[in-house]
């Protein structure tokens, strides 16, 4: 495990050894995520946004269904809580 500084426009070098691991190379897109007070990275190997819209491929539900069926669910929960 490496460790690298912080330039002052916030940039960094992944160090060598971070790089074989992870199998990125020059023009690689990453992710960062927050885990906590862990920030942990991530090779990107599609376009983020063209997955995210496939999750919805093949859902006969609209949008307002499913927010209808959710608040509904949400009322059923809190009756139960109250009781």
């Amino acid at each position: 495990m490496g460790t690298s500084k912080m330039t002052r426009n916030f940039q960094v070098t992944v160090p060598k050894d971070v790089r074989e691991a992870k199998r990125l190379k020059e023009g690689d897109r990453v992710l960062f995520s927050i885990d906590g007070e862990r920030v942990e990275l991530h090779k990107v190997d599609e376009d983020v946004v063209l997955a995210a819209a496939g999750l919805w491929r093949g859902v006969r539900e609209t949008g307002v269904e499913y927010e209808r069926r959710a608040r509904i669910g949400w009322s059923k929960r809190l009756r139960r809580e109250l009781r």
